[in-house]
């Protein structure tokens, strides 16, 4: 069996697409970490950019908060099923050693993105998910489905059994920061690199632990996104009865969902208690059910073969999917950080929109210009040459 295959020998190209959406859209919902109080991704309420701040907020809340971070961990899923396919046919040892090296790499990247750069890491999570993921990836789809369900049931259960039975410990426990408290947050990141670090590792290793303790609402994700992959959802195999069957399915009532629980979160004025316990349960369930529509929806799109041009720069983002992300914390952490140019706090996040719009449009031309020349982006690369432990042929 080859353990160092030629470039592009097992890629997907429709999913390849899906990753370089995905991983473009996640910087919508980032850019409140990097670029704002992280409190204002939950309570519009609280941003100062008037009418329009508050109109992005909403359309960013209904169509893009957890939609593409729930794409994004799919087809990282969906990946596993085919590298697995693509390796355990001749040598499962070998594959099972290659699949180890990859998380345990990809943990090391998690941990490095996340000690020196941006707490917001989400390849640790990826990592530790895909250890088990891999070894379940044969189970019967039934079986997945059903876990995936417990999962998602069991991750958001504790919160809302103590809303239920102790509000009044709810009410006192989930609270918004002070104005003061948010005031200092935007100074504080006016600090330099070593001065903020040691709040940034701290707040990494409790997402970390929270990772391992409980968080596995990633693998649950996954597991779908192989069960989509072994169908054929993710390959343009499926019928187009089974595309508008699944899409109706999950569409339709993840936006009355989302709906449901924006609604409620209005009429509670977006009291903190009710929007980190029911309010965010209905928004993210809903928004899991959208991430998976919006999967489905560009799979039919790359099957219908419009857009070609569009597709391409897209697909060759998703390619070097690891690079892009990383690469976007090391733009925004210089744009808005202390020890960069400090715009911290200090645009709307209509403002903000822009911003995005620009990132997006250099990392679309550099992920193009990039494999116009190379094989592999850059920690692509890097990532394959640990891997194998050989060097991929780079140009």
């Amino acid at each position: 069996m080859d353990n160092n295959p030629a470039p592009n020998l097992q890629r997907v190209p429709a999913l390849d697409t899906a990753r370089g959406i995905a991983v473009l859209g996640v910087l919508l919902i980032n850019m409140f970490s990097f670029a704002l109080p992280e409190v204002m991704r939950s309570n519009p309420l609280l941003l100062d950019g008037g009418s329009l701040d508050r109109a992005v907020w909403y359309l960013l809340h209904i169509f893009a908060d957890t939609k593409f971070i729930t794409m994004l961990t799919l087809v990282f899923g969906a990946s596993l099923w085919f590298f697995g396919e693509h390796k355990t046919g001749d040598d499962p040892a070998l594959a099972n050693a290659l699949q180890l090296r990859r998380s345990l790499w990809l943990l090391a990247f998690g941990l490095l993105h996340a000690y020196l750069v941006w707490d917001g890491d989400v390849l640790f999570s990826y990592a530790v998910c895909a250890l088990i993921a891999w070894h379940w990836r044969q189970w019967d789809d039934n079986v997945l489905l059903k876990i995936s369900a417990v999962i998602l049931v069991l991750g958001g259960l504790p919160i809302l059994l103590i809303a239920a039975f102790l509000p009044d410990a709810m009410s006192e426990w989930m609270t918004y920061p002070t104005a003061e408290e948010i005031a200092t947050s935007i100074v504080d990141t006016q600090r330099g690199w070593w001065a903020i670090a040691p709040e940034r590792i701290r707040m990494a290793i409790d997402m970390q632990l929270g990772v391992i303790v409980s968080g596995w609402l990633s693998l649950a994700l996954m597991l779908v996104g192989i069960v989509l992959a072994r169908r054929g959802f993710l390959t343009l195999q499926a019928s187009d009865d089974d595309y508008h069957r699944l899409i109706t399915f999950t569409l339709l009532p993840g936006l009355l969902l989302v709906a449901v629980g924006l609604g409620k979160s209005i009429q509670h004025d977006f009291a903190a208690d009710y929007v980190y316990t029911f309010g965010y349960e209905l928004h993210f369930w809903g928004s899991t059910l959208m991430g998976i529509a919006y999967l489905l929806l560009i799979m039919k799109w790359c099957r219908a073969g419009a857009g070609l041009f569009l597709r391409r720069i897209l697909a060759a983002v998703g390619r070097m999917a690891l690079s892009i992300y990383i690469m976007q914390s090391l733009i925004c952490t210089w744009l808005f950080y202390g020890y960069g140019l400090g715009w911290f706090g200090q645009f709307s996040l209509a403002q903000l929109m822009l911003v995005i719009g620009c990132i997006w449009i250099a990392q679309c031309i550099f992920a193009c210009w990039w494999l116009s020349r190379f094989n592999y982006g850059p920690l692509e690369w890097l990532w394959r040459h640990l891997v194998y432990q050989q060097s991929p042929r780079l140009r």
